[in-house]
């Protein structure tokens, strides 16, 4: 009964940390999504300021939203090209991002 007991433990300890592990590895952090934003700033500069809207809307998802502004990948295709005349980027910059399950919120320069 004693070595039961001392396997049973044994392998329970060991599903809880694999469990732990796994779950942690596919979360969403701040830190995961705000290195994907950085890795993403460049190509965005690079695409609005040589007017290539079709590429700038293929990292957005159909509900994704300019906050203030409206919601949709129609909306802000119109959006950027009615943008791209009257000014270029130089560089971007994160102020903060907000992660909530599936939702990334960024606030920038």
């Amino acid at each position: 009964m004693k070595k039961l007991s001392i396997l049973t433990l044994v392998f329970a300890t060991i599903v809880v940390v694999l469990l732990t592990v796994s779950l942690d590895g596919n979360a969403q952090s701040e830190a995961k999504v705000r290195k994907i934003i950085t890795e993403h700033n460049a190509d965005f500069i690079r695409w609005f300021n040589t007017g290539q809207v079709d590429s700038l809307l293929s990292n957005y998802s159909e509900e994704a939203c300019v906050l203030g502004q409206g919601c949709g990948k129609s909306f802000i295709r119109e959006y950027y090209q009615s943008q791209m005349h009257i000014f270029k980027f130089e560089g971007l910059t994160i102020s903060s991002v907000s992660v909530s399950k599936s939702i990334a919120v960024e606030k920038g320069r």
